[in-house]
């Protein structure tokens, strides 16, 4: 009597999921616009699983190719969740914008750890909106604009030391000198501090900034975000 009762529950239990995951994967059409076909259990995701070992885990290219397929408004799933990409400008606006009110908040990026969990990338609510406020007026025109000299003379060192590089007419990584440059711009214009990580390897504000970033999770370290 009893396994027959486990057996029910069991039973029970895997047809509500299905049926719950079934539902949640109508949403799309519920709304009226396209993407690819989604998988009961796992949406798209093993679909954009394979995309990306083709391409070089480039997750933009993806998204390229889809807008290809379903025009500049379209939804895909991971696991039961919609997302819904807009690349219409009026839309993009009345999102952001004129409706924003209804549009608050991010998704819950449980991987973060430390400062960047409190961050404004990962806040919410009132805390979300107390960040935004303090860091607003730094981003006025007129502060922007003084900020373009620091940036400016930033900007010549990268180009001076890329100018030289390329005289070789030897390859290299151009992006190690972007990381390097940007660095310098927000140790200058945030912090006001005049590093040299564009030309200084051992620069301590390019170190500790390479190492915290080295230190978050990331598929290569973590056998959660292997699996998902």
């Amino acid at each position: 009597m009893i396994v027959e009762l486990v057996l029910a529950v069991v039973i029970f239990g895997f047809v509500y999921f299905i049926r719950s995951r079934s539902e949640a994967l109508k949403q799309r059409d519920r709304m009226g616009i396209g993407g690819p076909r989604p998988m009961l259990i796992l949406g798209n995701m093993v679909e954009m699983g394979t995309m990306m070992a083709k391409n070089g885990q480039q997750l933009y290219r993806i998204f390229d190719e889809w807008k290809k397929k379903y025009g500049k408004l379209y939804g895909f799933y991971c696991g039961p969740r919609l997302f819904v990409v807009v690349e219409k400008l009026d839309m993009a606006r009345e999102i952001l914008i004129k409706k924003f009110d209804c549009f608050t908040d991010r998704m819950e990026m449980s991987f973060l750890s430390g400062a960047l969990s409190e961050s404004i990338v990962n806040a919410k609510g009132a805390d979300w909106k107390d960040t935004r406020r303090c860091l607003t007026p730094t981003f006025s025109l007129a502060k922007m604009r003084k900020m373009s000299l620091s940036i400016d003379d930033k900007l010549s060192i990268f180009l001076e030391k890329i100018e030289r590089l390329a005289s070789t007419g030897a390859c290299f990584d151009i992006y190690d000198h972007f990381k390097a440059l940007t660095l310098d711009v927000i140790a200058q214009c945030a912090f006001a501090m005049d590093t040299d990580c564009q030309n200084n390897p051992n620069d301590l504000f390019l170190v500790h900034g390479r190492n915290y970033f080295d230190q978050m999770p990331s598929p290569e370290r973590n056998v959660l975000m292997q699996l998902s």
